[in-house]
C-alpha cells in the first residue's frame, strides 16, 4: 500500500500538491480490504474515505464500529454517500486488530488490483500546440528582427 501512509494526514502528498492520478481508486482497494481483515480481527474501528475540501483531499480515515454501521462498503469506500453524512463519524486512531489489517493488506500488494489510464486528450493538445507553434514562430521573428537591427547598426 505505497499511498497509505501520505493518506493518513491532510499534509500527504506534499500537502496535497502531488496527489497521484487515480488515488481515489487506491484508497477505495485499501479501504476495502481493510474493513474485511478488520471485522474478521474484531477491530473496534473501520476506515473510511473522506475528500477533503483543502490540502491533502485524498483522505483515509477511522471510525468507531458503531458509528460506521449505517453506510455500506462502497460508501466507506469511495466517500460517494446515498445515507448519512460523515460528519457524524469521530475520527479516531487505528485499535491493534486494525494496525495487524495494515500488515496483512501491505502484504497483499493491493496496488496491483488498480490500473489507471491516463490518455492524451488529442484537441486540448491540438490547441497547446496550435499555441505553442505560433509562440515559436512569433519569437523567431522577434530574433531575427534583433539580429537585422544589430547587423544594421555595424554596417
Amino acid at each position: 500500500m505505497r499511498f497509505f501512509d501520505e493518506m493518513l494526514t491532510k499534509y500527504g502528498f506534499g500537502d496535497g500538491e502531488a496527489v497521484p492520478d487515480g488515488a481515489e481508486h487506491y484508497r477505495e482497494a485499501y479501504i476495502r480490504a481493510l474493513n474485511r481483515i478488520a471485522t474478521v480481527l474484531g477491530s473496534g474501528v473501520r476506515a473510511f474515505a473522506y475528500d477533503r475540501p483543502s490540502h491533502n483531499w485524498c483522505l483515509l480515515l477511522f471510525a468507531p464500529v458503531a458509528e460506521t454501521t449505517a453506510f455500506t462498503e462502497a460508501e466507506l469506500a469511495t466517500g460517494k454517500l446515498r445515507s448519512g453524512n460523515w460528519l457524524y463519524l469521530s475520527e479516531v486512531g487505528m485499535d491493534e486488530p486494525m494496525q495487524e489489517a495494515v500488515a496483512i493488506a501491505n502484504d497483499a500488494e493491493l496496488d496491483y488490483s488498480v490500473s489507471v489510464v491516463v490518455s492524451v486528450n488529442e484537441a486540448e493538445l491540438d490547441i497547446a500546440l496550435q499555441y505553442c507553434h505560433e509562440t515559436a514562430v512569433a519569437r523567431r521573428d522577434e530574433l531575427n528582427e534583433e539580429v537585422e537591427d544589430a547587423e544594421a547598426a555595424v554596417g
